[in-house]
């Protein structure tokens, strides 16, 4: 059985004369700890380091008992989790995933693996959406149906775009809208970075999901546009 406890540890002093309190995480006779907002001076603690400010605890026990309800839940799962997987489990939770953020962690992946000339259609994907909603962050429960429809419009249109140059400049350009092919290009590009998300967070095997929602369903990227034949016809020969 996994068990959570605050704790304050004493050779955990910072320069400011103050202490974290960190959450204590015991699973499978091992012992992992995470860090939390609070910090404490010595005023806040009795002898023996335990915490004594009444309105701190009510607080960190808030955040104990939804980390209990969280080991609850998982019930018979909780098996599969080693004390390192449970601890980061519990801390991200209910943490929300950048796309951005994630995207370029990707497009960085890919790159170390030599792979970079297939990471560039994910490079062009994520500026795109950084154009598109004029940000440089975005929540993953932002890429939803009804925004691939209003985002395959924006695509079609001309738009202007910057972009910072080799030499570290930004060079504002005048681009096109996407064509039929482009259009599905890029949109089965989105998908693909997206699937990878859910890969990274999502555990089918036990039925963990912290990507909830699947825009493509509704959305459909379907088939690619037929080519128009190159051929010359009898006629024209």
């Amino acid at each position: 059985m996994a068990t959570v406890s605050a704790k304050v540890f004493e050779h955990h002093k910072k320069d400011d004369g103050t202490w974290n309190v960190k959450i204590c995480v015991y699973h499978q006779n091992d012992r992992k700890y995470l860090e939390t907002s609070h910090f404490v001076s010595r005023k806040q603690l009795d002898a023996k380091f335990k915490i004594k400010d009444k309105f701190l605890n009510k607080i960190i026990e808030g955040t104990l008992d939804d980390y209990r309800e969280t080991i609850s839940q998982l019930g018979n799962k909780l098996d599969f989790f080693s004390c390192e997987a449970l601890t980061i489990y519990l801390k991200d939770k209910d943490k929300d995933i950048d796309f951005i953020e994630f995207a370029q962690k990707h497009i960085e992946q890919l790159i170390r693996e030599n792979r970079e000339p297939y990471s560039k259609s994910f490079r062009a994907v994520k500026n795109s959406l950084i154009d598109y909603f004029k940000r440089t962050s975005l929540s993953i429960t932002e890429i939803n149906s009804n925004m691939l429809y209003e985002y395959e419009k924006f695509l079609r249109r001309e738009r202007k775009q910057v972009r910072v140059n080799q030499l570290e400049r930004e060079v504002e350009t005048t681009e096109a809208g996407l064509s039929d092919s482009g259009l599905h290009n890029h949109m089965r590009d989105l998908r693909t970075l997206f699937n990878a998300a859910c890969k990274l967070y999502n555990n089918e095997d036990l039925g963990l999901f912290r990507i909830k929602h699947y825009p493509f369903k509704k959305y459909k990227v379907g088939s690619p546009p037929m080519t128009k034949k190159r051929n010359n016809t009898v006629e024209e020969v």
